[in-house]
């Protein structure tokens, strides 16, 4: 089986684009490895404007921690498995970052109204009732409880307010929902 250039072309471009790597990104990772990339190299390699060295091909693959055999097209039927459990991955390291950055601003709201003296109707009334009920399950997969409670008493030193110990509530009861579901 003849490999081309472009199918080589064809294939960094999309695994690359399948993992989330930018070309910026990729050339950073090659000149780690010795070899003096710039996002304008990989631009030209991925257009097949220029061509892949076999030390390139193997630091490539390497940096992008798939196989050689999966660059040229030879690799298994694994690799848009492989491609996908990656993404996968970023997605899931995304979403726990997301969804501590989500129920730290609960938090933060509900410090506020417990701190506010005068409660717009409009304030109260969120901080009352959708705040608390749109405590989304996603959160407890994060384990961001645990962090929250860190948090908490590294900055306060008296007792939660009636809003900001709703949220708490919340958060544990999703997150020990989601625990049991997940461990039995």
């Amino acid at each position: 089986m003849a490999i081309h250039d472009e199918q080589i072309a064809r294939r960094l471009r999309s695994t690359r684009e399948g993992l989330g790597v930018s070309q910026e990104a990729l050339a950073e990772l090659m000149s780690v490895r010795g070899h003096d990339f710039r996002q304008q190299t990989v631009n030209k390699i991925e257009k097949n404007q220029r061509r892949v060295l076999a030390s390139e091909l193997v630091a490539l693959a390497d940096s992008l921690g798939v196989s050689v055999s999966d660059l040229l097209g030879l690799g298994s039927d694994r690799a848009p498995l492989l491609l996908s459990g990656a993404r996968l991955e970023e997605a899931t390291r995304n979403l726990q970052h997301a969804s501590l950055a989500y129920a730290r601003a609960m938090l933060s709201f509900a410090l506020a109204a417990d701190a506010a003296s005068d409660l717009h109707a409009n304030d109260a009334y969120f901080a009352t009732e959708p705040l608390v009920k749109q405590t989304p399950g996603w959160i407890a997969t994060a384990d961001v409880v645990g962090s929250i409670e860190a948090t908490l008493k590294n900055t306060l030193s008296e007792s939660l307010g009636e809003h900001a110990s709703k949220v708490l509530r919340a958060l544990k009861t999703e997150h020990d929902y989601f625990h049991r579901e997940t461990d039995g």
